[in-house]
């Protein structure tokens, strides 16, 4: 995909597949087959990882909180509203639901900022910006040395359809102070 032959990317992933169907893999090619144009085939791979991803673990719940996303998103390419809106829900509960647990992680900073992005994306993409905002702030305090988390955000806000600019200039000014 990288080299830009995606047709050879989903073949591999494919085969791999035949051979043994895993989440992650499945979650790759509907993330490809999205992108690609192939809207349905995504959502048959989602709806496959998601089966094939149990909710035990905290890894387990982020896996399926990335699987809901994705599937909110195909279904937003697709015009399809309430269903979107319910797989962002989902996910956001998902994401919720796994805060108290990485709380009890040592180091849990980087991954409770990593939360507090996702459930900003999802909040901006249910149509509350406030609340949005208010997650990736507190992402940036949770663990302001962390590139990703600025380059997540200001991502975010240059690709939706009425971008905050006030707020990705803050944003690009608390990075700037941030790294070195």
């Amino acid at each position: 995909m990288q080299a830009g032959n995606p047709e050879e990317a989903a073949r591999h992933l494919r085969a791999s597949l035949s051979s043994e169907e895993t989440a992650d893999a499945l979650l790759t090619l509907g993330r490809l087959e999205e992108q690609t144009g192939s809207a349905t085939e995504a959502l048959r791979h989602y709806r496959r990882a998601l089966d094939l991803t149990p909710n035990a673990t905290p890894v387990d719940t982020m896996q399926r909180a990335q699987i809901l996303e994705s599937l909110g998103d195909t279904f937003a390419a697709t015009n399809n509203t309430a269903q979107s809106e319910r797989m962002y829900r989902s996910a956001l509960e998902a994401w919720d639901d796994l805060g108290p647990e990485l709380l009890a992680q040592p180091d849990a900073a980087p991954a409770l900022a990593r939360l507090q992005v996702r459930r900003g994306v999802l909040q901006d993409r249910l149509g509350d910006h406030e609340a949005a905002v208010a997650s990736f702030r507190q992402a940036t305090r949770t663990s302001p040395q962390m590139r990703e988390i600025y380059a997540t955000i200001l991502a975010h806000l240059a690709a939706v359809s009425a971008p905050d600019v006030a707020y990705a200039q803050e944003v690009f000014q608390l990075s700037q102070r941030q790294l070195t």
